[in-house]
């Protein structure tokens, strides 16, 4: 009923404004957690592309978007995901928000390589002040299942990202 009422207001308002959102998330800092499929992994680093259709109303941005991402880290696997997803931002010149992706991922560490349920959900903070770019910081945690006899492997992600919405 409530998803029903807002999809009346976000295609029936004259206010809402649907423009292209292009993204890339650079992540310094990706940390393993402890578990059995992180054994022996230490930090490492990823990024991110990603393209969506940014929603725009008043005091609320909503973007579906698509994603391409790559994790590395230093003593464990690699990781490819492409996921699918949403953002939901509150404000205009400062947004935070919430996100949250599901897809596929592979993983790769030495001959053991993998492909599994993969997703994340985080929290961001926007700074809009341009009308075509939005910069900001997020925080993330990032799962991907467990394939091939290999347990899960879990991680959180600190990073930095850009978005050109035209």
């Amino acid at each position: 009923m409530a998803f029903s009422a807002l999809a009346a207001i976000v295609f029936s308002s004259e206010a809402a404004m649907a423009r292209v959102s292009i993204g890339a998330d650079l992540d310094p800092l990706v940390i393993p957690f402890d578990g059995a499929g992180n054994e022996g992994a230490t930090n490492g680093a990823g990024v991110a592309l990603r393209l969506g259709s940014q929603i725009r109303l008043p005091m609320l941005a909503l973007t579906p978007e698509l994603a391409l991402g790559f994790n590395s880290f230093g003593s464990g696997p690699d990781i490819y995901r492409g996921l699918g997803g949403l953002r939901l931002g509150l404000g205009e010149v400062l947004r935070p928000g919430v996100m949250a992706h599901v897809g596929a991922g592979s993983s790769s560490h030495g001959a053991e390589k993998y492909t599994a349920l993969s997703y994340d959900a985080g929290v961001f903070l926007d700074f809009t002040l341009l009308p075509l770019l939005d910069i900001g910081g997020h925080a993330s945690y990032n799962y991907l299942a467990g394939g091939s006899g290999l347990p899960a492997f879990d991680w959180g992600a600190l990073g930095v990202h850009a978005n050109l919405v035209f």
